[in-house]
């Protein structure tokens, strides 16, 4: 495997490294690649390249404009001893939500300013993953608090600020774009007191 490939590749992506339908199909029945869906294969020959966060991989290939968030996002920072079982991606208003069978996905449709903040962009496996900075992401929480509980907001914040992966200035604007800076103020001021 070239060192830049990745681990997966769309359709479109293998054609232009010189596959046709013919071998793109030999390739499949050799066992040097796997499909994964329509239009995803796993390149079988980059067993060695995969890492934990394969799945990141295999789900940014096929929504490009997708950013991880929420628990996705602070697992990916590993700021959580929660267990990813749901892959949580932000889209733009409006977006299609692409259907991936293999993989439990949760999509959440985001106004402009929220989406462009703090997204990062990883090299994982030889391919671009978009995920939201530790302070968008415990911004976020705080917005989804009913959702995914206050405790797991805090525990975000807490270990963002004792990893040193965050400032409080990076805190308070996106607690400013979220539109959750009364909320999470009090809780911010008194983790780094």
């Amino acid at each position: 495997m070239p060192r830049n490939m990745s681990t997966v590749a769309r359709r479109r992506d293998l054609f232009a490294q010189g596959y046709n339908a013919r071998s793109l199909q030999s390739a499949m029945e050799e066992g040097h690649l796997k499909r994964l869906s329509r239009d995803l294969y796993s390149i079988t020959s980059a067993t060695e390249a995969i890492t934990e966060k394969h799945s990141y991989v295999q789900v940014a290939r096929l929504v490009p404009q997708g950013v991880f968030c929420l628990i996705s996002a602070l697992v990916f920072h590993e700021l959580t001893t929660q267990v990813n079982h749901r892959m949580q991606i932000a889209l733009p208003r409006p977006a299609f939500e692409p259907n991936i069978s293999f993989l439990d996905v949760e999509y959440f449709h985001v106004s402009d300013a929220p989406y462009k903040h703090g997204v990062e962009e990883h090299r994982v496996e030889g391919s671009v993953v978009k995920v939201y900075s530790p302070a968008k992401t415990v911004a976020d929480l705080f917005k989804f608090r009913n959702r995914y509980g206050t405790d797991l907001a805090l525990e975000a914040l807490r270990d963002t600020w004792r990893q040193r992966k965050s400032t409080v200035q990076e805190l308070l604007a996106a607690a400013k774009i979220c539109r959750v800076e009364r909320i999470m103020e009090p809780y911010l001021e008194a983790t780094v007191s």
